[in-house]
């Protein structure tokens, strides 16, 4: 259920297969022993203080735009509702710059000083989380939700902000 190759190496049927997966597949992969080993492996690389980059060498990238948008990570419906990038009283940022993030949740969290940059964040669920200095800059956002959320030194410059929900957020 996770592309293992790059897009650019896919046949066309992978391609098809990947871009095509419906919301629920998305969030269910993540659900399974090879989503959690994943996850897992993408927390040990942000608390090392790794970056996006080093996911490249377990999950592939998918396209899901038919412009000329490069591929994105396929990280789409990953769950990380209630997490806290707070360890040991130090905030440790995490990287999903370059990522493709659509349908994934971030509700109850605390992400910030992490990095969103050049990430698809469509349909994602940010609600109640702390996000405080993120860089959602040059993020695709088309309905994402950050309602009651703290997003105070946020940078969203030349990010796409189409239908997003903001009620309640602390923008400082």
């Amino acid at each position: 259920m996770f592309p293992i190759i790059p897009w650019e190496k896919m046949s066309t049927d992978e391609r098809e297969f990947f871009r095509d997966m419906p919301e629920e597949t998305l969030i269910a992969r993540w659900d399974s022993e090879e989503g959690r080993e994943l996850k897992k492996k993408i927390i040990e690389i942000n608390l090392s203080r790794g970056n996006s980059t080093a996911y490249t060498s377990f999950v592939g990238t998918v396209n899901t735009s038919f412009g000329k948008s490069p591929p994105k990570i396929d990280l789409r419906g990953i769950n990380f509702s209630e997490f806290s990038n707070l360890h040991h009283d130090e905030i440790y940022g995490f990287d999903f710059s370059n990522c493709a993030l659509h349908y994934s949740d971030f509700s109850n969290s605390q992400f910030s000083s992490s990095n969103f940059r050049k990430s698809d964040l469509l349909y994602c669920n940010f609600s109640n989380s702390i996000l405080d200095g993120c860089d959602f800059s040059e993020a695709n956002l088309t309905l994402s939700n950050f309602d009651n959320s703290c997003l105070e030194g946020a940078n969203f410059q030349n990010a796409w902000l189409s239908s997003i929900s903001l009620v309640n957020a602390d923008l400082g």
